[in-house]
């Protein structure tokens, strides 16, 4: 179930104005969120609804005293939206606006910037939140203001949202690249900075010393430290001008030449501090700057450039974040491109342990009806993370195969962990049929006998349940195992075709056979693919170009990489379910390539860390 119905909506008292939605936030740094949160919501719902935001038109010169219009506006809401962030958290008045709909029994929903429902105060923890840069969370809340509002919610909410999320990604990267990203993960200079802005500057400024001298004559975490404190003692809305202290001392760092690409406003500049940063090198933000500067080449109109030093990143840093963040980056360049081709390209850049990868292969798989893909991806970034996005996608997928109970629990933990739109799911799973995990979970949660007319009707029916529920298992397992083996077969061929790209490819001409597939190669390149009683043109897949290649015949993918001693394979007879899979690989000497029938050879398993392999 992809589209939960609202939840959540109380009608207004007769003598409110209908339609007032209360956005409540800290000014600063966070009016840039409520202002395109305000956006979000009103042109996402007809009618227009009043979105009451302080510093967006809703503050105006009055008699009034602003104290007593933001009063006011919270006696007419008939609804309150908070944001959460870091810098807000903490503060009074989260507690007034959640007691004021609390008091009036009025719809209340913290959104989550950059924190989590455990960083929520005690008093509201019930409330369930959302978090801000998850799609199908902030379309649940669109749809359940406009019944707060009587409103209707409009088509193509995903244009709207992007929107949105582009300022969510610009806040965060002005808050978090002076914190999480500038600090590099390090405890110690996030708890100076915490120290900073929490007033206890001498703490702060002991710790930042200790810090600066343990650096000895490392000049790139010098540069990082004295950065950290400068920042701290800054507005969190950082600009270039803040790092001019530190360039006659580190201008030749990789660490400040990122930082000035990534808060200059002026093209030419960001260009060329992003590549002064990857030529200099050596550091964790020299592979950051390169993914920067393919993004800024991309939006400049440069999509070859930028593309191809993506796919370099991938090449250098393969099985990263960053390479995973490239891959990601490279599908957006190529929004028409076939959607196999879409997912050799995620698959390339894959890191293989982050919960992230594999829930962009699940969109692309849920998109396209890749059931078996779709399951396995959805199981493996539910077992990464404890998080109630990746559980209830997982529900999503099992309930798409008919295994109800399954996705019925899955759901249950999904809801556990604050995802409203789980509950709905787990209601859809009751209302359109028998769950036995429902069952079993009444049954074992009873404590004390049963006082039943048959003493064994219980024990009957718990095992009539745990049968049913085992079936689905059996199922579940099987799809898993037929996913896994599809999964395989493309993170294989995809990192091939990555590695094969840098390298020159076999010159000569030959036939590659196996079974009823025939490929025919000359200047190393794919020129036919024959299957079975049809021969088809290969197309590379972009933007590997000629060393990957994709044929489609009837309901048959073939898949192709080239390198430049060896060829390898993969048969897809039903690309949708993951069946029918054939391994095809062919060594020989680079200049030669004769006419040879390989053997199908069994499918190397990803190992065991979740790394494919590098080897046949």
């Amino acid at each position: 179930m992809s589209d939960a119905p609202p939840v959540a909506g109380v009608n207004p008292p007769a003598d409110r104005k209908p339609g007032l939605i209360f956005v409540s936030y800290r000014v600063t740094p966070d009016t840039p969120l409520a202002a395109a949160l305000k956006k979000l919501i009103e042109t996402s719902i007809e009618p227009t609804p009043e979105v009451f935001v302080s510093g967006v038109g809703g503050l105006r010169p009055s008699r009034i005293g602003f104290k007593l219009q933001i009063q006011e506006a919270a006696r007419r809401a008939v609804g309150f939206v908070s944001l959460i962030t870091n810098a807000s958290k903490d503060r009074e008045w989260i507690y007034f606006e959640a007691g004021a709909a609390w008091g009036q029994d009025l719809f209340y929903c913290p959104v989550l910037i950059g924190t989590q429902p455990r960083d929520l105060p005690s008093s509201i923890g019930d409330y369930q939140a959302m978090h801000g840069q998850v799609k199908d969370q902030m379309s649940q809340l669109v749809e359940e203001l406009a019944v707060v509002t009587g409103g209707v919610t409009k088509d193509r909410f995903g244009p709207r949202f992007q929107v949105f999320q582009k300022t969510v990604e610009e806040y965060l990267k002005g808050i978090s690249a002076a914190t999480e990203s500038i600090t590099d993960g390090e405890d110690d200079l996030g708890r100076a900075m915490r120290l900073a802005e929490e007033g206890k500057g001498e703490a702060s400024a002991e710790l930042f010393d200790q810090l600066e001298a343990a650096a000895g004559g490392d000049r790139e975490r010098v540069c990082q430290v004295k950065t950290c404190r400068l920042v701290a003692k800054k507005s969190p809305r950082i600009t270039i001008d803040y790092f001019e202290p530190l360039r006659p001392e580190f201008e030749d760092t990789t660490f400040l030449q990122y930082f000035l690409g990534v808060y200059t406003d002026q093209p030419e500049q960001k260009a060329r501090h992003f590549r002064r940063a990857v030529d200099i090198g050596g550091a964790r933000f020299a592979g950051r700057a390169q993914l920067d500067e393919a993004r800024h080449d991309i939006r400049r109109g440069h999509l070859t450039r930028g593309t191809q030093s993506l796919f370099q990143l991938m090449r250098e840093r393969p099985r990263t974040e960053l390479s995973e963040e490239a891959a990601v980056e490279v599908t957006r360049t190529w929004p028409g491109a076939d959607p196999v081709d879409h997912l050799l390209i995620l698959f390339a850049g894959l890191s293989g342990d982050r919960a992230e990868g594999y829930r962009e292969i699940t969109k692309v798989a849920e998109e396209n009806e890749w059931i078996a893909l779709r399951l396995y991806c959805a199981h493996r970034a539910n077992a990464l993370e404890d998080a109630g996005v990746s559980a209830n996608a997982y529900g999503r997928a099992l309930v798409d195969v008919d295994l109800t109970s399954l996705a019925y629990e899955a759901y249950e933990r999904a809801a556990g962990m604050g995802l409203s739109a789980a509950k709905c799911n787990m209601a859809s799973c009751l209302a359109n049929g028998g769950v036995p995990s429902a069952g079993l979970k009444v049954l074992k949660d009873h404590e004390g006998e049963f006082y039943t007319a048959d003493p064994g009707v219980a024990y009957a029916l718990r095992g009539e349940l745990e049968r049913a529920r085992h079936k689905e298992e059996i199922i579940r397992d099987e799809l898993l195992k037929v996913g896994r083996e599809q999964f395989d077969a493309l993170w294989v061929i995809a990192v091939r075709g990555l590695e094969a790209g840098a390298r020159e490819r076999v010159t000569g001409e030959g036939r590659l056979a196996s079974g009823q597939a025939v490929v025919t190669l000359a200047g190393g390149r794919v020129e036919t693919v024959r299957w079975q009683d049809q021969t088809t043109d290969p197309t590379p897949v972009q933007p590997f170009g000629p060393s990957l290649y994709r044929a489609r015949v009837g309901d048959t993918i073939i898949l192709w990489s080239v390198g430049d001693s060896d060829a390898h394979g993969v048969i897809f007879t039903d690309f949708a379910k993951g069946t029918g899979r054939e391994w095809l690989s062919w060594h020989g000497k680079a200049v030669e390539l004769p006419s040879i029938t390989t053997t199908v050879q069994a499918l190397p398993n990803v190992t065991e860390d979740g790394k494919p392999p590098v080897t046949m």
